[in-house]
């Protein structure tokens, strides 16, 4: 049982733009992280099934972090 904190990371990158009148410029990806949800991604590649209680928000990041958690 692994009580604890689960949050989403967003690691952006700053890039030059090909096109100097683009407003795209980087890229972000969304990684999810946090103590215990990295605790019991390394236990579960160990072969362990664990257990992991933690808050999730009814916004755009709980429901992405519920989605790739659970399934």
């Amino acid at each position: 049982m692994i009580i604890g904190g689960m949050v989403l990371d967003i690691h952006a990158t700053p890039s030059i733009p090909a096109n100097p009148r683009t407003t795209t410029l980087g890229k972000a990806n969304y990684v999810l992280g946090g103590v215990a949800r990295n605790v019991a991604e390394c236990m579960s590649k160990l072969g362990a099934k664990p257990y992991m209680i933690s808050a999730l928000g009814l916004d755009m990041v709980g429901d992405f972090a519920f989605y790739f958690v659970v399934s």
